[in-house]
C-alpha cells in the first residue's frame, strides 16, 4: 500500500459557497496534484459542520473547469505508476516504490 498526501487543500471547512470552494481549488491546482476535499467533519454529525452540500455542489464546477483547461483525472495507481492495491504485493511493486513500514510516497514537487 502507498500512502498519499494532498497538494491542493481548499480548507473547505470555512468556505461559505460552492462557487468560492470551486474557485479556491481551481486557483491552487497544479500538474500532478492531489486535491483534498472533506466529506463531513469527523464526528460532528447533524451540525452545520457535517453539511456536505457545498463540496457536493462544487465538485461538478471543479471537474468541468479542470477538464476545460486540459486536465484529466486518474487513479492514484495511475498517477504514481504502480499496480492497483488489490494486485499489489511486494513482488509486484517496483523496487523504487517499496518503502519500509510507515514510509510514504509523495509526488515530486
Amino acid at each position: 500500500m502507498i500512502g498519499v498526501t494532498w497538494s491542493v487543500a481548499a480548507n473547505d471547512q470555512g468556505v461559505r459557497s460552492a462557487e468560492a470552494l470551486a474557485r479556491r481549488i481551481i486557483e491552487r491546482r497544479r500538474d500532478g496534484g492531489v486535491i483534498l476535499l472533506h466529506d463531513g467533519y469527523g464526528t460532528a454529525h447533524r451540525t452545520a459542520k457535517s453539511d456536505r452540500s457545498i463540496p457536493v455542489r462544487a465538485l461538478p464546477m471543479i471537474i468541468e473547469a479542470l477538464q476545460r483547461d486540459g486536465y484529466r483525472f486518474v487513479t492514484v495507481p495511475e498517477l504514481f505508476g504502480v499496480p492497483a492495491y488489490d494486485a499489489a504485493s511486494p513482488e509486484h511493486i517496483p523496487r523504487q516504490h517499496q518503502f519500509p513500514a510507515g514510509g510514504m510516497l509523495v509526488p515530486n514537487q
